[in-house]
């Protein structure tokens, strides 16, 4: 019976994160939507597409950045998916174990 419900107590933990994981990337690809938004609502050009010193500047940090929240996000993708992919191996793992325990109570009971 302690296994069993163990079993059932990981399958919560793991549930509640998958949750988690799941949410972070929703808020992730949430943030890129407004982010590309803004690119086309400004035709891609800020600063009016201006050339001077200033408007260079801003359009540069804005490109470096750009680059950077694709890295990151493709760093989400692999990291946190992977993480969920694994708690819900391990959710299918408890369950399993959780039947054949339940079983093995039937049978030896």
């Amino acid at each position: 019976i302690f296994l069993s419900l163990y079993a059932q107590l990981v399958q919560q933990i793991a549930y509640k994160t998958i949750n988690m994981t799941d949410s972070a990337i929703y808020e992730k690809n949430a943030l890129l939507g407004t982010l590309k938004t803004t690119k086309e609502d400004t035709g891609g050009k800020l600063c009016d597409g201006g050339t001077g010193p200033y408007a260079q500047e801003i359009q540069n940090g804005l490109a470096e950045f750009a680059s950077e929240v694709g890295e990151l996000s493709s760093m989400i993708d692999d990291n946190i998916g992977a993480f969920g992919n694994d708690l819900r191996e391990l959710v299918t793992i408890t369950e399993d174990v959780s039947d054949k325990l339940y079983s093995t109570e039937i049978f030896f009971g």
